[in-house]
C-alpha cells in the first residue's frame, strides 16, 4: 500500500504545479502580447467585459451618443469563450461557450430588447449522454433605463434600469431537469467615479418544471433571488480590470434554501473599437462548509475555479 500511495500522491502534486505553471504561463503571455499590440494599435476603444458591455444602461448611453438619425440603435456581440477548469480532484478539461446577442435600443426612452443565443461545447471529454455540446436556453430581456438629470434627479446614481426576462428550456439538459421555463425581473444601479464604473442589482427569477423532482432524485428549486455586485477599473482607453460577486439563494418546492456564490476577475483589454479581451478566473461553490454548519462566502476556490479567455466581438 505504501509504494502505491506515494506515486499517487507525487502524481498529484506534479499535476497541481503543472496546472499552476501553465496558468502562469497563460498570464504572462496575456500580458506580454498586450503590451506588445499595444504598441502597434492606433485605434482607441474603451475596453468592457461581456456583462458590461450588454448592460441596459451602457446600451442606453451608446444609444443616445449615436449619431445615426433612427429613433432605434441595432447592436449584437459575438462570444467566444475557452474555459479550464482547475479541479484538483479530476483530470484538467477544456470547453468553449459561444454566444450571439442581439440588441435594439430606442434612443429617446431607453428602452431596449435583447435576446441571447449560446453553444456550450466540451474539448476534453464527452458528456454522460455521449454528447459533446449543446445550445443554450434562447432568453429574451426587455429594459428600461431611467437616466440622472433626465428622467430624475439624484447624484448618487447615474442610471437605475429595470429589467423583465424569459427563457425557455429547449436543450437536453432542461429535459432532463424537466425545465419548461422562467421568468425574471432585476433592477440595477449605475454610478461612474473617476475611473471606476460600478453596478450593484437585484434580482428574482421563477423557473417552472414539469416536475418536482428529477429522474436523479433532485428537487427542483423554483425560486431564485440573487445580489450581483461589479465594479470596473479603467486604466486608460484600452485596458481595464474588472471584479463581479455573485451571490444566489434558490428555494426548491420542498422549501430547502440553498445559498450560492459565483465570484469572478479579469483583465480587459480592447484591440479596436469593435474588438476586445478579456482573461479571468471565476469560482462558484455553495457557501455551506465541509462541517454543515458554517456558511462564508469565498472570493477564489481552487476546487471549483474555471480559467476563461473570452474574446469579444461587437456587431
Amino acid at each position: 500500500m505504501l509504494n502505491t500511495k506515494i506515486p499517487s500522491r507525487m502524481e498529484t502534486q506534479l499535476e497541481t504545479r503543472d496546472s499552476k505553471l501553465s496558468t502562469a504561463a497563460l498570464f504572462v503571455f496575456f500580458v506580454v502580447f498586450v503590451g506588445l499590440v499595444s504598441n502597434f494599435l492606433a485605434s482607441r476603444a474603451n475596453a468592457q467585459a461581456a456583462a458590461l458591455a450588454n448592460d441596459p444602461a451602457t446600451l442606453a448611453a451608446n444609444a443616445a451618443q449615436a449619431e445615426n438619425q433612427s429613433p432605434f440603435l441595432f447592436t449584437g456581440q459575438f462570444l467566444l469563450e475557452t474555459t479550464r477548469s482547475a479541479n484538483e480532484a479530476e483530470p484538467i478539461s477544456y470547453g468553449g461557450w459561444y454566444q450571439l446577442t442581439g440588441s435594439a435600443i430606442h434612443k429617446k426612452t431607453a428602452i431596449n430588447a435583447t435576446a441571447r443565443v449560446g453553444y456550450t461545447r466540451e474539448y476534453s471529454y464527452e458528456r454522460d449522454d455521449g454528447s459533446v455540446g449543446s445550445f443554450d436556453n434562447p432568453g429574451l430581456s426587455l429594459a428600461k433605463s431611467f437616466r440622472n438629470g433626465k428622467d430624475y434627479e439624484f447624484s448618487y446614481l447615474d442610471a437605475v434600469s429595470v429589467s423583465v426576462s424569459g427563457s425557455i428550456g429547449a436543450n437536453d439538459e432542461s429535459r432532463r431537469r424537466s425545465f419548461l421555463w422562467s421568468n425574471g425581473v432585476s433592477v440595477t444601479g449605475a454610478k461612474t467615479l473617476g475611473n471606476w464604473n460600478l453596478r450593484q442589482g437585484f434580482g428574482y427569477t421563477h423557473s417552472f418544471y414539469e416536475y418536482d423532482i428529477r429522474d436523479s432524485g433532485v428537487v427542483n428549486a423554483p425560486h431564485t433571488l440573487r445580489s450581483t455586485t461589479m465594479a470596473f477599473y479603467s486604466l486608460n482607453d484600452q485596458i481595464s480590470f474588472g471584479a463581479s460577486v455573485l451571490y444566489g439563494y434558490s428555494i426548491s418546492f420542498q422549501g430547502v434554501g440553498r445559498a450560492t456564490t459565483m465570484a469572478q476577475f479579469s483583465a480587459d483589454y480592447a484591440f479596436t473599437d469593435k474588438v476586445s479581451a478579456s482573461l479571468g478566473v471565476a469560482s462558484e461553490r455553495g457557501t455551506l462548509e465541509p462541517d454543515g454548519q458554517t456558511n462564508r462566502i469565498r472570493f477564489y476556490a481552487p476546487e471549483a475555479a474555471t480559467y476563461f479567455f473570452d474574446l469579444i466581438v461587437s456587431l
